[in-house]
């Protein structure tokens, strides 16, 4: 009977760990942007790893392959993120673990809660007697080839995103031409496109900051085009036209939010944060 639960907690936890891997490499910019908010923009590069290690996991338990090798890599590998995680929410001011990319939003609480349970189900797999057969080799190849193709992707998607991002953290207003729209000491700058229904969830949100807000679109909208977006969402912060070069150069996903002080980028984010 304790065998029977253990492999049922191993499928359980397989599939959780595929779903977080792909829900991640879908939208694999906006969690290099999370990323990135700790400090430094070569940790986008850690977004791959993570989605290849999440998948070669998520595999391993579902398969049966070195499943107590690979319980004690992911307890400590969910151990390493709740740390990271906790230390960003708390002096960072990161709210989005971005545990399931956009998919999904978990509340800072619930995330941290959530890893604590996981961190609980892998210690208790780590502990337990079962073993699992030798792997057989059409195992081996899934759970090498597939993370690999996983990774792969992810890693290219990354360089690209490299290649066409010039924003970062500590780039000020001028730097990333818009200046004009930073003329507050502090301002979200809220990058939008009015036909992104994650755009529109975030418009009453935002109208309660408590920072001033300004919403930036691309000129390719006309004032004729815009005026049904403005009559239906009502938002109660200017939104102004800006031109789609310098719109493309701060992102290429939406919507996406820039805290600065002082003219000086501060925060990234992907999802309202109250303490903005």
């Amino acid at each position: 009977m304790t065998t029977t639960i253990i492999r049922i907690i191993h499928i359980v936890l397989g599939v959780f760990f595929i779903f977080s891997s792909v829900s991640k490499a879908i939208e694999i910019d906006s969690f290099a942007y999370i990323l990135m908010s700790y400090g430094h923009k070569n940790l986008q590069f850690l977004g791959p790893l993570i989605t290849a290690s999440e998948f070669f996991i998520g595999l391993s338990l579902l398969l049966n392959f070195y499943v107590k090798k690979v319980t004690t890599f992911s307890l400590w590998l969910i151990s390493i993120f709740t740390g990271l995680y906790i230390y960003g929410f708390i002096f960072l001011n990161i709210t989005d673990c971005g545990c399931f990319g956009s998919t999904i939003k978990v509340a800072p609480i619930y995330s941290i809660l959530k890893n604590i349970f996981l961190i609980f189900l892998l210690f208790y797999l780590s502990l337990s007697k079962y073993k699992n057969s030798y792997p057989a080799n059409w195992k081996t190849v899934i759970c090498s080839f597939l993370p690999l193709i996983v990774l792969t992707i992810n890693l290219i998607e990354i360089i690209t995103f490299q290649e066409n991002n010039k924003i970062y953290l500590g780039n000020t207003c001028q730097e990333l031409q818009i200046s004009g729209f930073c003329k507050q000491k502090n301002v979200t700058v809220f990058v939008f496109n009015p036909n992104c229904i994650h755009c529109r969830e975030l418009i009453p949100k935002l109208s309660n900051s408590k920072t001033p807000v300004v919403g930036l679109y691309s000129n390719e909208f006309t004032e004729k085009t815009i005026a049904p977006f403005k009559e239906k969402f009502k938002p109660l912060f200017p939104i102004y036209p800006i031109d789609d070069i310098i719109l493309s150069k701060l992102t290429n996903t939406y919507p996406i939010l820039l805290y600065f002080e002082n003219g000086i980028l501060k925060n990234i984010s992907h999802d309202y944060n109250s303490d903005f």
